[in-house]
């Protein structure tokens, strides 16, 4: 990765005592109760953002959690304790997000698997209570600061795979010298969507056009005008796919077909395809 710019925690401590080694090899000595621990159960939460301006933004992290619970709980247990799952809704706003921390300190052992793209609200309060977050990923500058917050995609502070733009400069090198980027004017995109334009410029890229996007706006096709105007032939956006349907839209009513429509991670969704 190349950083932005650039020329080229503690968890909690862990007690003691009771049942017999769930594994071959595992020992439960020093293993005890406390917050989120009780004799039959070990309670983990998720907050992640289903509600707000984007519904279901991250509802897979959820059900992927879910998934993953009811399949532990079906095999295996922890000292004899079975998993439980606390699901919040981080309201895709960090206010929302800092909340549902709260909630998880006073009620859970750990967090697992969270995504919000407002995940700077809740990092201090992760920290401060000594919560383990073993979150999707960690898309703010606050977030990845958090010492007890870990994101299961590791993503460095203001910094982006050098791989994505060399690539596209090697096998699509005249489009990525007409590049466009589009980003949601919020949150984690609108953090992101910089660091990302600044390397992949770094990478030999070239820019003719970059618009933030406000959650608000539904009329995309001036943003494709402009594109079509000043000659665009690669298009990256960064936001939900909800936007990014939105976008594609407007490029085919507007018959704009550049060589490269590149979209998130966040676009990895059935719901892009029935969209």
């Amino acid at each position: 990765s190349t950083p932005a710019g650039s020329t080229a925690g503690k968890p909690k401590a862990k007690g003691g005592g009771g049942a017999a080694p769930s594994a071959s090899g595992a020992s439960c000595a020093g293993f005890k109760n406390q917050t989120g621990i009780t004799d039959s159960t070990i309670t983990i939460g998720n907050s992640s953002d289903i509600s707000g301006p984007v519904p279901g933004l991250f509802s897979s992290a959820q059900q992927a959690t879910k998934a993953y619970v009811a399949y532990f709980n079906s095999r295996s247990n922890i000292c004899g304790r079975k998993l439980s799952l606390i699901n919040l809704d981080s309201r895709t706003d960090a206010g929302a997000d800092q909340q549902s921390y709260q909630k998880l300190c006073d009620q859970t052992f750990a967090a697992v698997g969270s995504m919000s793209a407002f995940d700077s609200g809740g990092a201090a309060t992760a920290q401060s209570c000594g919560l383990p977050d073993v979150r999707a990923a960690a898309v703010t500058a606050a977030r990845n600061q958090c010492s007890t917050c870990f994101g299961a995609e590791s993503s460095g502070d203001h910094e982006f795979s050098n791989s994505v733009p060399d690539f596209f400069v090697k096998n699509y090198h005249d489009a990525s010298q007409k590049a466009a980027f589009l980003y949601l004017n919020a949150g984690a995109a609108a953090e992101n969507a910089k660091t990302q334009q600044t390397v992949e410029t770094q990478r030999g890229m070239s820019f003719v056009y970059s618009a933030g996007i406000d959650v608000a706006e539904f009329n995309y096709g001036p943003y494709v005008q402009q594109m079509k105007d000043k000659g665009v032939r690669w298009v990256q956006f960064l936001g939900g796919y909800q936007q990014a349907v939105r976008l594609a839209q407007a490029m085919q009513a507007a018959n704009f077909k550049p060589d490269i429509f590149l979209l998130d991670p966040t676009a990895n969704d059935a719901g892009l395809v029935k969209s």
